[in-house]
């Protein structure tokens, strides 16, 4: 019994290598390739079918991954980047949760971006149907440093 050689990549049809890419990027993501996940999952969107949004959520994980990397060593700049991307990307809006929202706006708030925090806060409470107590700390956090600027500035 003869084995048949594997096509190329390339000449692969496109659901085949979308389907290899999304589980050479699950490969990645499970051995905590983050960077590795992050740039199959990059391939696989721009081959997903029309309606199939799989890589794109992983994509997301991946993005969430990188963030709380960053986070860690307290770089809100990237975390702030990371996360603006991944809120950049077509169709992203129902992959998006209010704790990507808290997040930015915590770190917004280290690097005194306020306006950036409130918004990023208004989101966070648009998709949350309750507020937890770290949403409601992190409101009480911004408008206190609202009020401080706006004290300062009368001053």
């Amino acid at each position: 019994m003869a084995l048949t050689p594997r096509r190329p990549a390339s000449l692969q049809p496109a659901g085949g290598r979308y389907q290899k890419l999304l589980f050479d990027g699950q490969q990645c993501f499970e051995a905590k390739n983050y960077e590795a996940a992050f740039n199959v999952y990059i391939q696989a969107l721009k081959l997903a079918p029309p309606g199939d949004e799989r890589a794109l959520a992983q994509l997301c994980r991946c993005y969430r991954k990188k963030a709380r990397k960053a986070l860690k060593r307290e770089n809100h700049a990237e975390v702030i980047r990371l996360l603006q991307e991944m809120q950049a990307l077509e169709r992203v809006t129902k992959h998006l949760k209010a704790l990507d929202f808290k997040v930015l706006a915590e770190s917004a708030l280290e690097i005194n971006d306020l306006s950036l925090a409130q918004q990023a806060l208004a989101e966070a409470l648009a998709r949350t149907e309750t507020i937890t107590p770290e949403l409601q700390r992190l409101q009480q956090r911004i408008k206190a440093e609202a009020l401080s600027r706006e004290m300062k500035g009368l001053y």
